[in-house]
This record gives structure tokens, C-alpha cells and sequence, in this order.
């Protein structure tokens, strides 16, 4: 006859490990946060998490928030570190996991932007937790709108951590244009692993309703060390606003003549008060620069300091990059 023996029933064969203890006591604790990708959360969402087409960073992100992990001050405070509490974004909550990542106003106003969005908030209770909120969310939204949102609560975090640790702000736009552009180069990488082919064009998007957009492009000859400059200016509905197209002489790169039409661009914008407005260039070297506050002593730097001054003098006004094909009309103008 088998003797009687003490079994751990939380473990699938009856043995006690810390492993299922430390689950036990995580399910106990938080009753509304899994501790594993199998345990109360619906396997569907986990599904579309680990398998959604975006970086491995973003997929950790979220099993954080779902996992009540993520180091916000209430966690951190819950943990017994005594820090001070309040919202980076709006300064008047407590930073809670729900509310840096759904509940500020500074986060719906975001998504507001967005308008594959629109239906997520429409049953939404102050009591609901993260994730079944995601849960909702799976069920109303295509697996490359959730994809979208996965992106966008990873970009809202990171904008919070360049707050606190580096005192740098963007603007709602800029955090809009910014997830834009990931998800755009995301969608062209994966599309270059997956079939082996060159990366699809894009063309041009135009920018929100109200904004204005500049697009800017620089042409250089070696031989002659003459180059050509082209900014064209457009609003929401496509509609040209303004413009300017001119040749220049001694210059020696063409990271230089990138520079110079993008500060005319900058210049144009100024002397007519052309605001909000996003400038794009395909030159990754120039967008980046103005992005930057290291001091250069080059040509190419020095006229990206006049670029900074000029961006610093207008109201939310900001580079971003793209690819050549997004950026074709501005070079028909060189």
C-alpha cells in the first residue's frame, strides 16, 4: 500500500519549489496581476503580445505593466522606496501603472491623436485594471492596431524616463510624429526580413489637422563644390503654403548643404510665423544634430546651432527623419 505523504497542490506534481511559492504569493498579493504568461490572463492576450511584430523591448515592456512591475513611484513606493509621488506629464497624480499608461490627460491626449484609437476609450471604468483593459482593447482593434498601441504605451514610458533622467520634453506631436516614424521603419524592416525584397516605398503623409509640414532637400556636386537647397511647405489637406529653391557655391560636403536648406527652412517658417510645424529631411545626420545639444565646432555644426536658435524661437517646431521616396517633391526642387 502507498503510504500518505504531504503534496504542494499549487505545483502540476506536488512538489514545493520557491519557484511556486513566490507565484502563490504574487497571485495572493496582486489578485488582478499575472505572474506568468499562464496564469489568469487571458492566454489570447498573451498570445498577441508575445507574438505581435514588434521589437522584444516593447514586448517586455508590456508583460511589465501587465505584471504590476513596472517601476512607476507607486510601485517603487510599494516596495518601500520613499520617493515622492506625482505624474512627470501632469503633475497633479499619483504615477500609478494605469494612469502613466492610460488615465493622464497628457496620455489621452495623445491618443486622441490617433485615430485607430477612437473606440478604446468609449468603455472604459476608472476601476478597470490594465489589463483587462488590453483585454478590451485585443478585442476591438486588428493585430496591427494592437501592435500600434503596444508601440505607443512603450513610447509613452520612454518619454517619461527622457523627463526624469535627462530633463529633455517633447510635445504631444512630437511624441506622435515619433511613433509615426517606428512604426514606419518597424513595418519596413519586417517586410525585408520576411520576403528577402527591397523596402516598399512610402510616400509622403501629411501632417495632423492644423499643423504644417516642411519638407527639405539639398543636392551637392564634388567637382564643382556648388550644391542646390529646396523647401516646400504644405498643410494638412496637401495644399502648398510656401516655398523656396536657390543654388549656392563653396561648399565643401553635402552634409553642409543638407544643413543650409534646412536652416532656410527654419528661417522661412520664422519670418511668416508658420506654426506648429514639423520639418522632414532623409538626412539622418542633420535631424539628429538639431536633436543634440553637443557643441560643434564645424561648418556643419555651426550652421546647425542657427537651426537650434531658430527652432528654440518657434513654437512647436521640430525635425524628424524619412526616407528619399517621402521626400521626392522637395527634391524635384534642387
Amino acid at each position: 500500500m502507498v503510504q500518505d505523504k504531504m503534496i504542494w497542490h499549487y505545483d502540476s506534481k506536488g512538489r514545493f519549489s520557491t519557484k511556486s511559492a513566490y507565484r502563490l504569493a504574487l497571485t495572493l498579493l496582486h489578485p488582478t496581476a499575472p505572474g506568468s504568461s499562464n496564469s489568469s490572463l487571458g492566454c489570447q492576450l498573451w498570445k498577441q503580445i508575445w507574438f505581435a511584430k514588434v521589437p522584444g523591448k516593447i514586448k517586455i515592456h508590456t508583460w511589465r505593466v501587465c505584471s504590476s512591475i513596472l517601476p512607476t513611484i507607486s510601485t517603487l513606493q510599494s516596495r518601500h522606496v520613499f520617493i515622492d509621488n506625482g505624474c512627470y506629464f501632469c503633475n497633479t497624480n499619483d504615477e500609478t501603472i494605469e494612469h502613466i499608461s492610460r488615465d493622464c490627460w497628457f496620455v489621452r491626449d495623445l491618443f486622441k491623436l490617433f485615430p485607430e484609437f477612437d473606440r478604446i476609450f468609449r468603455e472604459v471604468l476608472p476601476s478597470m485594471s490594465i489589463t483587462s483593459w488590453l483585454q478590451f482593447c485585443l478585442e476591438i482593434l486588428s493585430q496591427d492596431e494592437f501592435a500600434l498601441l503596444l508601440v505607443l504605451l512603450w513610447s509613452i514610458w520612454k518619454e517619461r524616463n527622457q523627463r526624469l533622467w535627462s530633463r529633455k520634453f517633447k510635445t504631444l506631436h512630437q511624441v506622435y510624429f515619433q511613433v509615426r516614424n517606428f512604426v514606419q521603419l518597424l513595418k519596413s524592416s519586417t517586410s525585408r526580413r520576411s520576403r528577402g525584397v527591397v523596402r516598399p516605398r512610402r510616400s509622403w503623409l501629411p501632417p495632423p489637422s492644423g499643423w504644417l509640414k516642411a519638407n527639405i532637400d539639398g543636392a551637392f556636386n564634388q567637382d564643382s563644390h556648388c550644391g542646390g537647397i529646396g523647401v516646400l511647405i504644405r498643410d494638412s489637406t496637401g495644399s502648398i503654403v510656401g516655398g523656396f529653391c536657390g543654388k549656392i557655391s563653396n561648399v565643401l560636403s553635402p552634409d553642409i548643404v543638407e544643413a543650409m536648406a534646412g536652416r532656410e527652412a527654419c528661417e522661412l517658417a520664422a519670418e511668416f510665423q508658420l506654426a506648429p510645424i514639423v520639418f522632414e529631411s532623409d538626412c539622418l545626420k542633420l535631424v539628429e544634430a538639431s536633436k543634440c545639444d553637443e557643441e560643434d565646432g564645424s561648418g556643419f555644426g555651426r550652421i546647425v546651432e542657427d537651426i537650434r536658435f531658430l527652432l528654440s524661437s518657434t513654437p512647436s517646431a521640430f525635425f524628424s527623419h524619412v526616407f528619399r521616396e517621402s521626400n521626392l517633391a522637395a527634391h524635384k526642387l534642387v
